[in-house]
């Protein structure tokens, strides 16, 4: 999950009024939850409902399985504790859990980027706050339909979540509390993936069009990397967590488009902030340095005239204006150094090491699973 401090990725008080309130978001900001708490809640609220609707529908008693189900998922009086069951239940429950509490710590991540970006915006406040309005509000109704729509499609026509085999009656209780199930992590997918896009989306305009840049202090401009970074990590452990999946018996075809997706919606969250961000900072070096070098121009025509011109008494080398000279040359070879990306090599550095461990999760889930397919056949 998310370790949280005091005043962590909550967003700042300037935005507190435009706090959106899609799927809880907006109450949980005003309980002060941090992320971490959140995900934990979500884990065991989860798992409890779980418990209560498969001992309802008869699958459980108690904590054993009390009938066969349509999949190998354990023996009969088997602990759910050690069967596949109870096992991959957990694994959806981390899954859950994690993506609620990543929208949340995404949320408010970007608002507080967005507070800490106001000195550098040419936005008034009636317009910044309702850019922060715009960022919390949302699309509800779409992340549901999507969502929704898809979880059910995977449930119907995705062999891979009944491990291999036959999908159960429609009219069985099991087949509709799996069909829930997808339909809400699909509906978390599609908020995560919709936040991600609204926002990287949103910055690399602000970044594009309404930014102030000062070519000899950068820092201010750190958000828009932040932001990209925070995309990164964010999907690449969601997709650490769900490539637990291609151990499964038999993986489903949709875990390959879900990797995909997952890779696509970071590099839409790192690369926009950032792209908007730079084409402002290269069209301030381009004005710097433009404006620099008609100075060089004039300075050393003052200083080293034509002959037919004669030299300036009040220009010569000595007066001062040498040293005016020097300075326009020095700064002019500062601006050209200036990087035209909001971030270092040290931000490169980690972003580089989170999508290892997504990839590499990845990679080698398929690879164990098609080991063991190997050695069981």
């Amino acid at each position: 999950m998310f370790v949280t401090t005091e005043g962590e990725h909550k967003p700042a008080a300037s935005s507190d009024r435009h706090r959106g309130s899609g799927f809880g978001l907006g109450m949980l900001d005003e309980l002060r939850l941090g992320s971490a708490w959140v995900g934990i809640g979500v884990f065991i609220a989860y798992l409890i409902l779980w418990l209560g609707i498969q001992n309802l529908i008869g699958i459980l008693d108690g904590f054993r399985i009390a009938r066969a189900l349509p999949l190998n998922a354990g023996s009969l009086g088997e602990p759910i504790w050690t069967s596949p069951f109870g096992g991959w239940e957990a694994v959806n429950a981390l899954l859950i859990s994690y993506l609620f509490a990543a929208a949340l710590y995404a949320r408010r991540g970007a608002l507080r980027d967005l507070s800490e970006l106001r000195p550098t915006l040419r936005l008034s406040d009636a317009e910044f706050q309702a850019q922060l309005a715009d960022m919390s509000a949302g699309q509800a109704m779409r992340v549901l339909t999507v969502g929704t729509g898809v979880g059910l499609a995977i449930s119907f026509f995705d062999a891979g979540i009944w491990g291999g085999f036959d999908r159960p009656s429609i009219s069985e209780p099991y087949f509709a509390v799996v069909c829930l199930r997808m339909a809400l992590v699909g509906v978390l997918f599609a908020l995560l993936a919709e936040q991600e896009v609204n926002f990287a989306g949103r910055f690399f305009r602000l970044g594009r069009s309404h930014l102030e840049v000062d070519l000899s202090n950068l820092r201010p401009l750190a958000p828009f990397g932040r932001k990209g970074q925070r995309s990164v990590i964010i999907w690449m452990l969601a997709l650490a967590i769900f490539s637990l999946f291609f151990l499964g018996p038999a993986p489903g075809w949709t875990n390959l488009g879900t990797v995909s997706f997952g890779l696509i919606i970071a590099g839409v969250g790192f690369l926009l902030p950032v792209l908007g961000v730079r084409r402002s900072i290269i069209a301030a070096k381009e004005r710097d340095l433009d404006r620099l070098s008609r100075e060089i121009r004039h300075e050393h025509a003052r200083l080293f005239p034509t002959e037919q011109a004669g030299p300036d008494p009040d220009t010569t080398p000595g007066t001062g204006m040498d040293a005016r000279l020097a300075n326009l040359v020095t700064y002019k070879t500062m601006i050209e150094s200036a990087r035209e990306w909001p971030f270092g090599a040290s931000t490169l550095a980690r972003i580089a090491f989170f999508m290892a461990i997504g990839v590499g999760s990845w990679v080698g889930g398929a690879v164990v699973e098609r080991l063991l397919s190997s050695a069981l056949e």
